[in-house]
């Protein structure tokens, strides 16, 4: 039985037995009768078509059923294994999706890392040229202060730094000076 008090061997039998030959692709109609025979709450009897999948000999195509004796193996329904096709399918399907997620959030993840080690390079490279720079900047001051004359010191003379002119100023003066040196000769 099936727990529910149903003999689905007895069943099955039952439907074979009225029928004289069995062929591949016939439909086998088992009904089972509702739980305290139908008179409860709207409970119905269930009827389930049984597919003849095949027959042996293979080769038959069709058998007798009379004086034979049966053996049959009831396989699960095409309906559920196209639905156990289908889950497996989606499950497979949202598999696919996860694992391409997950290699979308690794490469981005890589991509960022990658973006992040260049930049600290460049940093690196743009701070030794800095340095180098400063550094150069550094000797260029310090040749340029040995090459000046020295500081005139407090004291030396009248207190007062003497002015320093620069060479075009200088080239200007000196020639105003020419200038009227040359017009009050005349």
């Amino acid at each position: 039985g099936t727990g529910t008090g149903v003999d689905v061997k007895a069943l099955l039998e039952s439907a074979i037995l009225r029928r004289c030959t069995l062929t591949v692709g016939d439909v086998v109609r088992v009904r089972v009768p509702a739980p305290g025979g139908g008179a409860g709450a709207g409970e119905r009897d269930q009827e389930h078509e049984l597919l003849v999948a095949e027959v042996s000999p293979e080769d038959a195509g069709a058998v007798s059923l009379i004086e034979t004796d049966l053996a049959v193996d009831i396989a699960p329904s095409f309906d559920y294994e196209r639905a156990m096709r289908d889950v497996a399918e989606r499950e497979a399907a949202r598999l696919r999706d996860a694992a391409a997620a997950r290699a979308a959030v690794e490469d981005e993840i890589e991509a960022r890392a990658r973006d992040a080690r260049e930049a600290a390079v460049r940093a690196a490279e743009d701070e030794e040229v800095s340095v180098r720079r400063e550094a150069r900047a550094a000797r260029y001051r310090e040749a340029a202060a040995k090459r000046a004359p020295p500081e005139p010191l407090d004291g030396d003379g009248d207190g007062e730094l003497p002015r320093v002119q620069a060479r075009d100023e200088k080239a200007r003066r000196d020639g105003r000076a020419a200038r009227r040196a040359s017009s009050s000769a005349e």
